[in-house]
């Protein structure tokens, strides 16, 4: 009998969603081929422009703030 895997858990721990045990990346933004415990198939899995749009958008919420506030202390030359 196997064990049921939480969705929630398996995802916030980017594991495999059917044995939980494996990392489903290979890259920083890519899927692995497939589960190397289970054998689940991850070939289909299309992640389009999603991990891409939600990198840029924690980076921009980051960095854009220190950079207004860089220009707003500093005035430096637009040069």
């Amino acid at each position: 009998m196997s064990q049921q895997v939480s969705p929630i858990s398996a995802g916030l721990r980017c594991r495999c969603p059917r044995c939980g045990e494996w990392q489903v990346f290979s890259t920083y933004l890519g899927f692995a081929p497939s589960c190397s415990v289970c054998g689940a198939n991850f070939e289909k899995a299309d992640a389009g422009d999603g991990p891409a749009f939600f990198v840029m958008f924690l980076v921009g919420i980051l960095v854009t703030p220190p950079v207004l506030l860089v220009q707003i202390i500093f005035d430096p030359p637009y040069w």
